[in-house]
């Protein structure tokens, strides 16, 4: 089972983040597939598009049908807006559910509809406080856990890491765009916003893959006992 993080090259502060995690070692280029580019770290796979983040529908199926992996989380990179313009850092579910049928969804989705949110979202929280921090990012960022409000569709567990964009981001952006590849390049120093959910999100998968290693483990063990008569 693989854990999909999402970015879009449409979005600086989509791929800022991603261009900083793949600047962490261990990563490989991966299967392209509809024209989306992908990278291997582990159980882990990097997705890139050129389309609007909320466009992509059923990410997690269609990967499944191209590798043959099954997808048991989705993370989407993106940028976040609002009224207020402070710099922020947020984390929110998928779906608009409090739209009724016949209802135009403007950003994706389908009325009526939620994806199953992510059960690791309050430890990204506190994740994202702790790193912003350390990294002297607050008070100037704001750390949020939005409500769900636009798409795109997917049945498999998903949640939103978005960045309240800023000059910076806009201008790292640019050349991100123009340098896409099929292999990780080393990446341009990344704003202080875009390290922090990057460091966040390797250091949230290094700790789930280290759980499932213990699993597996006890389950193995567990299974020898059980042959040898000692359960």
């Amino acid at each position: 089972m693989v854990t999909l993080v999402v970015a879009t090259t449409t979005d600086p502060a989509s791929i800022g983040p991603a261009s900083a995690l793949l600047a962490m070692p261990g990563w490989q280029p991966g299967l392209s597939f509809e024209g989306i580019t992908s990278f291997v770290n582990e159980d882990v796979r990097l997705l890139q598009h050129d389309k609007g983040i909320v466009e992509e529908d059923h990410l997690d199926k269609r990967w499944e049908q191209a590798s043959s992996e099954v997808v048991h989380e989705l993370i989407f990179l993106s940028k976040h807006t609002a009224v207020s313009n402070r710099p922020a850092l947020t984390i929110h579910p998928i779906g608009v559910p409090h739209l009724r049928q016949g209802d135009v969804p403007l950003q994706g989705g389908k009325p009526g509809w939620a994806a199953p949110p992510s059960p690791r979202m309050a430890p990204w929280l506190k994740l994202l406080k702790t790193i912003a921090e350390s990294r002297g990012l607050i008070p100037e960022f704001e750390i949020t856990l939005e409500a769900t409000h636009h798409g795109p569709e997917t049945n498999t567990p998903t949640m939103f890491v978005e960045i309240e964009l800023k000059v910076e981001d806009e201008e790292e952006g640019e050349g991100e765009r123009e340098s896409k590849s099929n292999r990780p390049a080393k990446p341009k120093p990344k704003s202080k916003s875009s390290v922090v959910v990057a460091v966040a999100i390797e250091v949230q998968l290094q700790q789930h893959q280290s759980k499932s290693k213990s699993k597996s483990i006890a389950r193995r063990k567990r299974k020898r006992r059980l042959r040898l008569g000692f359960i």
